[in-house]
């Protein structure tokens, strides 16, 4: 499940801050879980924030400015310095301008996670 939302705030411009749950106190303190488990749990966080369809990708700005318009802050424009990194050569590089593109103009938008790995997942101690 998602955490409970405590509280949010938008007083920074440009910024947003949510305060959630500690789901560990909530019961979910179990350890290490699997990586299919965190799979299924993104595939219905995407799901459940899932933004109704668009036939020409999602409007800048389309949800009043209470989230970011890539649907998380880690996008190709943030991260000019790790693009740079690439070998020249590097599908990665040479491709990125055109996965940025296809993301942007996606028909289904959703939120992102922004830190997918294992040890920023909890687990109940039944999973």
């Amino acid at each position: 499940r998602v955490p409970r939302l405590l509280a949010s705030s938008n007083a920074v411009p440009g910024e947003t801050l949510f305060v959630l749950e500690d789901l560990d106190a909530s019961g979910f303190a179990g350890g290490r879980g699997s990586e299919l488990a965190v799979v299924r749990w993104l595939a219905g966080f995407h799901k459940t924030f899932l933004m109704p369809a668009n036939p020409v990708g999602r409007v800048a700005e389309s949800d009043g400015g209470g989230l970011w318009n890539q649907g998380g802050y880690w996008h190709l424009e943030t991260r000019p310095e790790e693009l740079a990194a690439l070998d020249k050569n590097d599908p990665l590089r040479v491709h990125a301008a055109d996965f940025d593109r296809l993301l942007r103009s996606a028909r289904h938008q959703t939120l992102l996670h922004g830190d997918t790995k294992m040890c920023n997942f909890c687990f109940s101690s039944d999973a």
